[in-house]
C-alpha cells in the first residue's frame, strides 16, 4: 500500500470524501437554522401572552356575571396557548438538540478525514521524494556507468 499511485488514489478518495462530510455538515447546519428561529420566535410569542395575561385580571374591580365568564374565557385561551407552545418549544428544543448532536457527529467525522488527508498528503510527499531521490541516484549510477566504459 505504500506505492506512489496506490497513495495518490487515497488522497483523491479522501479529498472526495472530506468534501462530501463538508456538504453533509453544512446541510445539517442549514437544517439547524430554521428550528432556531422558530425557537426564538416562539419564545417572543410566549412572553407577549405572558404579558397579556397578567392584563386580564380582574383586581379589585366589580364585575357582572357575563363579564366575568368572558373573562374567564380569555384566561383559559391565553393559558391554553402558553401551554400548547410550552409543548412546541418542548418538541423543537428536542428536534434542536438531535441535530445539534448530528452537526456534532459531522464535525467529528470531518475531523477524522482532515487527519486522513494530512497523513495522506505526507506519505505522497515522502513517497514523491524517494521517488525523485531513486530517479536521481539511478541516473547518477548511469552516468558513471557511462564514464567507466569511455575511460576504459
Amino acid at each position: 500500500m505504500n506505492s506512489l499511485p496506490d497513495i495518490a488514489r487515497l488522497l483523491r478518495l479522501s479529498n472526495h470524501r472530506q468534501q462530501r462530510c463538508e456538504q453533509t455538515l453544512q446541510q445539517a447546519q442549514n437544517r439547524l437554522l430554521p428550528v432556531a428561529g422558530e425557537l426564538s420566535g416562539m419564545a417572543i410569542e410566549q412572553e407577549q401572552l405572558q404579558q397579556l395575561m397578567l392584563t386580564q385580571r380582574a383586581a379589585a374591580c366589580v364585575l357582572s356575571h357575563p363579564e366575568l365568564m368572558a373573562l374567564l374565557r380569555r384566561q383559559a385561551l391565553l393559558r391554553r396557548k402558553l401551554h400548547n407552545i410550552a409543548l412546541e418549544r418542548a418538541r423543537l428544543n428536542e428536534q434542536r438538540s438531535r441535530m445539534e448532536r448530528e452537526v456534532q457527529v459531522q464535525q467529528q467525522a470531518r475531523q477524522l478525514l482532515l487527519r486522513k488527508h494530512v497523513k495522506f498528503t505526507g506519505l505522497h510527499q515522502r513517497l514523491s521524494r524517494e521517488h525523485g531521490q531513486r530517479l536521481l541516484r539511478r541516473e547518477e549510477t548511469e552516468i558513471e556507468e557511462l564514464s567507466r566504459v569511455r575511460h576504459e
